[in-house]
């Protein structure tokens, strides 16, 4: 079953957790894409932080998140793709960003209780998992999509 047979193109950011899985996520949901060092990354409030832009960035782990291993390859640099809503800005850590590419919005359904998961599309020839950034964020951390800042 098709959750949106709509054949238009959307521009999406590819990654990987660990090489062996594919994730895409819209561009127009994403303000920004950035490598951190890991010597950065500093602890507040029990979860990790980093000093970005004059504030400090919450770090969310997406394999955590969606409970699949990240590829720690010993790197001293962290990709990580920046949300900004509601003049709150919050950094996701992936394994690896491959691309970004156009590709049609032809998803195939997740099954039901797949947190974070809209579907699945086939991008390049490899099926890709379509996330919804905002049901995960929302997820790790309550209310961070309320228009209200805390």
């Amino acid at each position: 079953a098709l959750v949106e047979a709509d054949e238009s193109m959307e521009t999406m950011i590819l990654f990987s957790m660990n090489g062996n899985d594919r994730y895409a996520i819209r561009l127009s949901e994403v303000t920004r894409l950035e490598e951190f060092n890991v010597s950065q990354i500093e602890q507040s409030a029990g979860q990790d932080v980093i000093q970005y832009r004059d504030e400090l960035l919450s770090l969310v782990r997406l394999g955590d998140v969606l409970g699949v291993m990240t590829l720690d390859e010993g790197s001293d640099r962290i990709p990580a793709i920046v949300f900004s809503r509601h003049g709150k800005s919050l950094g996701v850590v992936v394994g690896r960003i491959i691309d970004i590419v156009e590709a049609k919005m032809h998803l195939h359904v997740s099954p039901a209780g797949k947190i974070g998961v809209k579907g699945s599309l086939i991008i390049e020839g490899t099926s890709t998992d379509l996330l919804d950034i905002e049901q995960l964020i929302e997820c790790v951390v309550p209310g961070w999509m309320d228009t209200v800042g805390v």
